[in-house]
């Protein structure tokens, strides 16, 4: 079958249920990932799923099953099995010389919808800048670029990083993650309480970075102040990830005491 059927093909498949957005960029895949692409669309069930979201639009009961859905492959934060173990200590030493060789950067941000700023997307991509409209995701990421090409030589005074306690701040948002993803796979609202405390740990050494760094300065006035002052972005924005495990945290106990309200209201037919 020629590029061109395929791709009429796919298209009939999906026009039905207006999801012909999914082949925007046929023209720009090679062969093999419109393969891949076209096998992808074939074995999904098209009418089912546009059945359940009519079903749930309307109210109606949904016969999903839930009891056959498994969760997609990933490597958890904290390797345990010795396979996971091997693989996590591959893929971070591999990252670490990507990262060394300027080839790969990471950064987080949150990424709900932005329905309560009447924008019907991810709150991420709504432009926050009156002039040049730039999306909060692209604010964050030119931050951090600069804080990489401004940055000079040599490497950031290991002592000072000991004094501001970096390394325990990236150790505790990392542990706030992976309690989290606890929390909402076991649906324990014990779990989430703990973010609470966890997050006072990092927003302690958020507030003490500002005036170690000051002292540090004062201290080494050949160091480059505006150098070294930029380190206090990295620790905003851990502690900004602190805070969207929170507010995650939140969602879940809420969501879980709502649950058991309602599960209470079935169990008492006459409590109003």
């Amino acid at each position: 079958m020629s590029v061109d059927a395929t791709k009429q093909e796919l298209t009939a498949l999906l026009a039905p249920h207006h999801q012909e957005h999914i082949l925007r960029f046929w023209d720009l895949l090679n062969p093999g990932e419109r393969q891949e692409l076209a096998a992808q669309v074939r074995n999904i069930n098209w009418a089912r799923i546009s059945q359940w979201g009519a079903k749930a639009a309307s109210g109606g009961k949904l016969d999903i099953p839930f009891d056959q859905l498994q969760p997609a492959p990933y490597q958890p934060l904290r390797a345990e099995s010795p396979k996971e173990i091997t693989l996590q200590k591959a893929s971070v030493a591999h990252g670490e010389t990507l990262l060394r060789a300027g080839k790969v950067a990471t950064f987080t941000v949150a990424g709900g919808q932005g329905t309560r700023l009447g924008y019907d997307a991810p709150k991420g991509t709504f432009p926050v800048t009156p002039i040049r409209q730039k999306s909060l995701f692209q604010v964050f990421a030119e931050g951090i670029a600069r804080f990489v090409l401004d940055f000079k030589e040599p490497a950031v005074d290991p002592e000072l990083l000991k004094r501001l306690h970096l390394a325990e701040m990236i150790d505790n948002v990392l542990a706030m993650l992976q309690t989290l993803h606890e929390a909402l796979q076991k649906e324990n609202s014990t779990l989430a309480s703990r973010l609470f405390d966890m997050d006072g740990s990092v927003d302690e050494i958020n507030r003490a970075a500002p005036d170690i760094l000051v002292a540090y300065i004062l201290e080494n006035p050949a160091v480059n102040a505006k150098d070294a002052l930029r380190l206090s972005g990295i620790f905003r924005k851990l502690e900004r990830v602190g805070d969207h495990c929170t507010n995650i945290a939140e969602e879940i106990i809420f969501y879980l005491d709502a649950k058991v309200l309602k599960h209470q209201g079935k169990n008492n037919p006459d409590q109003p």
